[in-house]
């Protein structure tokens, strides 16, 4: 059977962050697999980044934070003859040869934008890029998915256009933070989370979900997620806590007693008791604390008592707070099975 290969370059309104690294077309950086008879290879284009493509690049993306614009996808595909006979004829009928040729680009698409989002969902709920939002097909014109994207094929090593239909994409991004971004040592886990099924964390997924919500005006129900967020965090660190972090700034401290003591609390009080029990000023100002307690008491007001609206400015507060306190205790827990 004839084999089509097409290659494309997804471009992103705004970069996913990688620090001093940018995993490009290498045996060891490359995320390829099989699936339903589909060879898909996901990388990183050098001139992916802002910075011109210089005689130095290689050195550039070793010492600079890379800020990628665009993702490199290659497929490869067994196809029918007939189906290749009408690819490369430049006059395409209409009839049901044409719908398998639309079918398979939006067949294509499909399972692009399944592993591309799953690229997304892991900078996003593992790394803490919230601001990133997963690729939308539009399931009636996947073929502008290709034209934007700049597909070129070839079947059997012949060149040929790829345009099954019309489909237009957009993505956003931002990211500052070191510890923020994708590196060299995350993409083992990166790889394995795209070719996988495994569901994204849910602390990074409900904060992803905040930021989103609250960019589309439905503040009360980014608050709530937030603050959900904030209560996962708490649960896991209540069970996994690690006795040798807390111990650097609360010698002797039992850890056994920190969760019993967090359920009696609660959320609210834990945030205003348990918490400045056990960690120093430095590792979780008072401002934070103070923060995360609004948060709690306006998520209360929200879903206790119908409040009808949340500031904005006091949102993106509030949720910027949360995202920090989530890492603080994340960070001084047992990773070993956090959501």
């Amino acid at each position: 059977m004839p084999t089509l290969a097409v290659s494309l370059t997804v471009e992103l309104a705004t970069p996913i962050v990688f620090h001093r690294w940018l995993p490009m077309r290498t045996p060891d950086e490359a995320i390829e697999f099989l699936e339903e008879g589909i060879h898909l290879s996901i990388t990183f284009p050098p001139e992916s980044t802002w910075r011109g493509f210089q005689p130095s690049a290689e050195e550039i993306l070793r010492t600079h934070n890379n800020h990628a614009h665009r993702v490199m996808i290659e497929v490869k595909v067994e196809i029918s003859q007939p189906l290749a006979d009408h690819m490369m004829d430049i006059h395409r009928e209409v009839g049901p040869i044409a719908d398998e040729y639309k079918e398979l680009g939006r067949n294509l698409q499909k399972l692009l934008m399944k592993r591309i989002n799953r690229l997304l969902a892991y900078a996003r709920s593992v790394k803490g890029q919230f601001w990133l939002d997963e690729l939308e097909p539009d399931h009636l014109n996947p073929g502008q998915f290709f034209l934007r994207n700049n597909a070129s094929a070839s079947i059997d090593d012949k060149s040929i256009g790829f345009d099954p239909d019309h489909r237009t994409i957009a993505l956003t991004g931002f990211a500052t933070e070191l510890e923020l971004m994708l590196t060299a040592q995350d993409w083992p886990a990166v790889r394995e989370f795209v070719i996988g099924e495994r569901r994204p964390p849910l602390i990074g997924t409900l904060l992803a979900n905040a930021r989103h919500l609250a960019e589309q005006g439905s503040r009360r129900n980014a608050l709530v997620e937030a603050v959900t967020a904030l209560d996962v965090a708490l649960s896991n660190f209540s069970r996994r806590a690690d006795a040798g972090k807390l111990e650097r700034f609360r010698p002797g401290l039992e850890v056994t007693s920190i969760g019993p003591l967090i359920e009696k609390a609660g959320l609210r009080g834990s945030f205003g008791i348990v918490i400045p029990l056990l960690f120093s000023e430095v590792e979780f100002p008072a401002s934070l604390l103070e923060t995360c307690r609004g948060a709690i008491e306006q998520r209360n007001n929200v879903v206790h008592r119908g409040a009808r609206d949340v500031d904005g400015i006091q949102l993106t507060r509030m949720i910027l707070a949360i995202e920090r306190s989530c890492r603080i205790l994340a960070n001084h827990a047992d990773p070993s099975d956090n959501d």
